[in-house]
């Protein structure tokens, strides 16, 4: 709870953004990038949590059923993780299982950053679809399940290197999905210029993975895997 906005929910949703989609990817790329050895990723884990001590002491952070002995666990997991997938990024070998976990991770965030710019920051849309009574918390657990969705949708159709029909019609149907909850009354906008720009991101989200993709395959297919 860093105190930017007064609605708790998002405010919470903007400290996770800042700490699980900034501070700690940037730290597990450089752990990555640099083949950072197993005795200082513990000595980054124990920094984080050190970082994290203080924020509930400070009461800008606080746990509710999550424990601090969590976060250890998963930040070695995180940075171990990520210097596997990065020294199998940059291998020539990527089978098709992989490429599809790696597009729809990124899709993951890349969609994530998308509704929270536009939910958070910018207040373009609202989700209500009656899961929880406040409305900020139904917003973003809904928002949650349509990246998700749509990233597996993403990362099949991209993995499968389907026509461009079938490209086409799924950006088509994710239009259509966000008119049909806008006449439901579950999708709020503040016009309908919003579902347009964000059609228009999920077009730019989709040509970049294609091109992710295609690099992953040249180096698979360099090396014999398909």
């Amino acid at each position: 709870m860093p105190g930017i906005f007064k609605d708790r929910f998002y405010d919470s949703a903007l400290g996770a953004v800042v700490s699980n989609g900034f501070i700690a990817p940037a730290a597990c790329v450089f752990i990555a990038a640099f083949g950072v050895g197993l005795w200082w990723i513990l000595l980054i884990v124990a920094g984080f949590m050190g970082i994290e001590e203080t924020f509930i002491l400070l009461g800008i952070y606080e746990h509710h059923w999550w424990k601090s002995i969590y976060s250890t666990i998963g930040f070695t997991i995180l940075f171990l993780t990520g210097k596997w997938l990065w020294h199998k990024i940059h291998g020539l070998s990527h089978p098709y299982f992989f490429r599809l976990i790696v597009i729809y991770l990124i899709n993951v965030s890349l969609q994530g950053s998308v509704f929270f710019f536009y939910i958070v920051l910018f207040h373009q849309i609202e989700f209500h679809f009656g899961w929880f009574e406040d409305p900020s918390r139904d917003t973003i657990a809904f928002a949650t399940l349509i990246v998700h969705i749509d990233s597996i949708l993403y990362a099949l159709v991209v993995s499968l290197r389907a026509h461009w029909f079938w490209k086409a019609s799924l950006i088509a149907g994710l239009g259509c999905c966000f008119l049909w909850l806008i006449h439901l009354g579950i999708l709020f906008t503040s016009g309908i210029w919003p579902v347009i720009v964000l059609i228009l991101l999920q077009i730019g989200a989709l040509l970049l993975l294609i091109g992710i993709h295609r690099t992953l395959t040249v180096k698979s297919a360099a090396d014999g895997h398909f």
